[in-house]
């Protein structure tokens, strides 16, 4: 009886590289504690926090990735390395390796330093081999290439479950902002409050047209595109104007539409998944969208005639979703797309 998704999902989002990109990508940009160490997850999580958690984020992102074979040597080199970890959360040497790969060679090396005051009934040190056993060091650093080229690839949950609660804050956000729209909607004659400013703001885009500046151009970010899209497709729309390119941004058009949260947008075809007509008052329509950002949508498979662009804000998953329009390079690729359509 919960959510039912019309289109079976099409509407969100993947990396795949047929996606048209909204330019050439730009360069990443990451939380200024990590900018010197861009790209290794195990040692911003030990710089930001302890050796500890960054041993417990390796392990979580290999684990899963281990060949049975492998399990029993790993586990023991990751029972080794917790130990130390646990006595030396900030060793000294942590400050002068610069990237995962020569954090776990530093690490192999404390480890088959051995700890001073480890005796020969240590569990650690017969959990396996000893430390400084040749044969397990060899197979420590064999397993440390492949460990951390795991790290990217599954890294990013156990990271994700260090930053919930800015993630929490800024989903609760968005649908608390849902909810209050949905309830203050009104009806076609009253529209609320917030469905009453964005029609007086495209009253007033209208109103301005003049014959050397005759295109209305309309930019909604995040809710505010679904905003427009539910205003332009009553029966009886508040504002009636034409649009010449209407620029959805971080938006949830498409997910909302999938879930029927549009009155009037018709339902696809049980026998056929074919997008819908979007609203004709819309000449044109792109729909920008950052996979990093998780409220964002596509809205091509959704509605005919939307066309998506792929766009990296290169901000991650805690900033994508604001920064859209705090990037000149976003301004730069959105004046090339409407120029390439006028001449």
């Amino acid at each position: 009886m919960g959510g039912n998704f019309a289109w079976n999902h099409a509407s969100l989002p993947s990396v795949s590289p047929s996606a048209e990109s909204f330019g050439p990508p730009v360069a990443e940009a990451s939380d200024q504690s990590d900018e010197e160490h861009r790209g290794a997850p195990v040692l911003n999580a030990a710089l930001r926090s302890s050796l500890s958690d960054a041993v417990d984020l390796l392990w979580e992102a290999s684990e899963p990735l281990l060949r049975s074979e492998d399990v029993a040597p790993a586990a023991a080199l990751a029972a080794q390395a917790a130990s130390y970890a646990l006595r030396e959360p900030r060793p000294g040497w942590l400050d002068r390796v610069s990237d995962d790969q020569q954090l776990l060679t530093a690490l192999a090396a404390s480890l088959s330093a051995g700890p001073a005051g480890m005796t020969q009934d240590s569990r650690v040190e017969t959990f396996g081999a000893g430390p400084g056993h040749p044969l397990v060091l060899a197979r420590f650093r064999e397993e440390a290439v492949r460990l951390a080229g795991a790290v990217p690839r599954a890294g990013s949950t156990a990271l994700l479950s260090r930053a919930r609660r800015p993630v929490h804050l800024n989903v609760a956000l968005f649908l608390g902002d849902v909810l209050v729209y949905v309830q203050q909607q009104g009806l076609v004659d009253a529209p609320g409050v917030i469905a009453q400013r964005v029609t007086d703001a495209l009253a007033e885009g209208a109103r301005l047209r003049t014959t050397d500046d005759p295109h209305l151009i309309v930019v909604a970010h995040s809710l505010g595109g679904s905003i427009c899209l539910d205003l332009m497709t009553r029966p009886e729309p508040p504002v009636r104007c034409e649009i010449d390119t209407f620029i959805t941004v971080g938006s949830q058009v498409g997910l909302l539409a999938e879930l029927g949260l549009f009155l009037h947008v018709p339902r696809p075809s049980p026998t056929s998944l074919r997008p819908v007509p979007s609203p004709g008052s819309i000449k044109r329509w792109l729909n920008v969208y950052d996979v990093d950002d998780s409220l964002s949508f596509l809205a091509a498979p959704v509605f005919e005639g939307a066309e998506d662009f792929r766009y990296s804000t290169g901000r991650g998953l805690l900033h994508a979703h604001s920064s859209y329009l705090n990037r000149p390079s976003f301004f730069l690729r959105l004046a090339s797309h409407l120029g390439e359509r006028r001449t």
